[in-house]
């Protein structure tokens, strides 16, 4: 999962750095705006890793239904919770970016670059929370088989097309990466509600 992740900034990084003499400005915005969202990510994969541990627990008590209640329970406390502080940095964003650099161009893509990617937030939770409760269930391909969609046949394809095809430049790859954590997001609370991971556990 770590690999699937990292090739993917990988990918992203490689289309930011052909966009030119905006090429600089966009790497530096992505850098310090991943910077700042990793005050939202650690509560995030905090929640993932109790879902995790609730629902595995509940399905080894036997108690499927429990184990379905405790990680839609805590995906919708971890969504509401995380949008609060997604409101947050998207109203006081350039505030945020000033933090972490002084460079005009770059704090002005920064801001761009969080404002963008906090409408995504609420979705980046419920992707987290309930692919932690699908990995204690023992679905961990079901999880990286998201991710990767989400990523190789979404983000990485829309990226490219906008950035580079059709010519959004950096605000081409923000617009893909909120687009597939939506995806990402909507799927992974797709394959929880399917509830194939209560079979995966009787097996």
């Amino acid at each position: 999962m770590k690999n699937v992740r990292a090739t993917d900034s990988i990918v992203l990084y490689n289309i930011l750095g052909r966009l030119g003499g905006a090429s600089i400005t966009a790497m530096a915005s992505i850098t310090n705006g991943l910077r700042i969202e990793a005050v939202i990510y650690l509560p995030a994969f905090a929640l993932n890793m109790t879902a995790s541990v609730l629902v595995g627990q509940n399905l080894g008590a036997g108690r499927a239904d429990r184990a379905e209640k405790a990680g839609w329970k805590i995906s919708q406390v971890g969504m509401v919770f995380i949008s609060l502080m997604a409101v947050i940095i998207f109203v006081w964003a350039e505030h945020f970016a000033s933090l972490v650099t002084r460079d005009p161009s770059v704090i002005a893509e920064t801001t761009r670059y969080l404002r963008f990617n906090m409408l995504s937030e609420p979705f980046m939770a419920m992707s987290a929370i309930l692919g932690g409760g699908l990995q204690g269930a023992g679905d961990t391909k079901g999880t990286m088989w998201v991710i990767i969609v989400a990523m190789w046949f979404i983000r990485l394809p829309l990226a490219y097309a906008l950035a580079l095809v059709l010519g959004y430049g950096a605000t081409g790859v923000w617009v893909a990466m909120i687009t597939s954590m939506a995806f990402q997001g909507t799927l992974m609370a797709l394959r929880f509600r399917h509830g194939h991971w209560k079979k995966l556990h009787v097996e």
